[in-house]
């Protein structure tokens, strides 16, 4: 993200954390599983020099990030997902330039929230038709229990009525005007099942009483060979149709110039 658009931009990040490394900024944690790699996180000296910057007590060192299990180190269970959330954040903050926060970035300006998304992504382009808005983040790739599910469904229904959970101040100047939901097409649960996340969604809506079309952008996410990292994200625009119960693709016209200028077009036309 340091330097989006590079060819280099990998091996630039790798430099930059050898350096953090170096410098006792950062510590490094190996991640379990079939190389999954390392995942880094701020050292006390780390937070001390970014609170420093920052003026106030802003950051904390991320060295009781995990748990010790049976003496051997071990991340939260969450971090699969977590590492998803940051790299479709990241992919489209290089290819479609948009402004992004991530989860923990939100919490520290919402701590008492009910709910936070995954992450904001803010189009921080206008024309005369549309002004800025931000996109609410959620990233499905588990099978989630059914409270759950309502909740990022109500979260994602409430996003694209630009009514969302929770208000930032950070995107005031670009409203929270829809919900995007990240899947991966090909995702299975822990039992090896496929999972229908689409299908999924439209069964949440529809328990919430949808009662008008509703307009969601779907992140359909491709995954590197261990299924852990994000190599691209393909948006498409998708309408859920109360009166079907059922979620469709956005027919884009031939001549829509950009899927931003079409995304505009649902966000002033959409209803409850």
């Amino acid at each position: 993200m340091l330097h989006p658009g590079r060819s280099t931009n990998r091996k630039d990040a790798e430099r930059h954390l050898r350096k953090l490394l170096a410098l006792n900024l950062v510590v490094a944690r190996p991640l379990p599983g079939n190389r999954p790699g390392k995942a880094y996180v701020l050292s006390e000296r780390g937070a001390r020099w970014m609170n420093d910057w920052a003026g106030q007590a802003r950051y904390r060192p991320g060295t009781d990030w995990g748990t010790l299990r049976d003496g051997f180190w071990a991340p939260p269970d969450s971090w699969k997902h977590d590492l998803l959330a940051v790299g479709v954040l990241s992919y489209l903050a290089e290819q479609n330039g948009f402004e992004v926060q991530c989860e923990h970035a939100l919490r520290m300006q919402a701590d008492d929230a009910i709910k936070h998304p995954d992450g904001l992504l803010t189009d921080n382009s206008s024309t005369e038709n549309r002004a800025p808005f931000t996109y609410w983040l959620e990233v499905e790739n588990t099978r989630k229990t059914g409270a759950n599910m309502q909740k990022m469904v109500e979260a994602l229904g409430l996003a694209s009525r630009a009514t969302p959970v929770v208000y930032y101040d950070s995107v005031q100047h670009a409203p929270v005007s829809m919900g995007m939901v990240a899947i991966h097409a090909d995702a299975v649960d822990e039992r090896g099942y496929k999972l229908n996340h689409l299908h999924r969604i439209e069964a949440g809506l529809k328990k919430r009483g949808v009662s008008r079309p509703l307009v969601l952008m779907v992140a359909w996410m491709t995954l590197d060979g261990i299924q852990i990292g994000v190599e691209a994200v393909k948006l498409q625009a998708m309408i859920f149709d109360p009166e079907t119960g059922s979620l469709a693709p956005y027919a884009i016209k031939a001549k829509a110039p950009t899927l931003r200028q079409t995304v505009r077009g649902l966000l002033s036309s959409s209803t409850m």
